[in-house]
C-alpha cells in the first residue's frame, strides 16, 4: 500500500501532554474541547455538548545519527499503526 523509510528511532514518548484529547463529535471539525463545568465547548465550531470524541495526539522524540526532533502523531496515523481507535484504546486501558 505504500513505501516506508526509516527516519530515526523513537527515543521517548512524551507524557506531559497526554496521549489523547477530547474533540468535537463533528468529524469535519475535530477541534479540542474546553471543559466548562460538566459540559464541553468546541474551540472550532463553538458547539457545547456533554459528550466528546477521543482522538490520538501522541508526542514523540525521534533521533537519528545526526539530529533529534519532536513529532506529533495524529489520529489517522496512530489509528493505522495501532489498529485501534482512540476510544477502543481508552476503554481497554481504563477497564483494568
Amino acid at each position: 500500500s505504500g513505501y516506508y523509510v526509516t527516519i530515526g528511532t523513537i527515543k521517548e514518548v512524551g507524557i506531559e501532554y497526554g496521549w489523547w484529547y477530547r474533540s468535537c463529535k463533528d468529524r469535519t471539525c475535530a477541534k479540542s474541547l474546553k471543559d466548562i463545568g460538566g459540559k464541553y465547548k468546541c474551540d472550532g465550531c463553538g458547539e457545547e455538548s456533554i459528550d466528546f470524541m477521543s482522538r490520538y495526539k501522541i508526542h514523540l522524540a525521534v533521533i537519528d545519527e545526526t539530529e533529534s526532533m519532536s513529532l506529533v502523531v495524529s489520529e489517522r496515523e496512530a489509528q493505522n499503526f495501532l489498529k485501534k481507535s482512540c476510544n477502543e484504546m481508552r476503554h481497554k486501558i481504563f477497564e483494568k
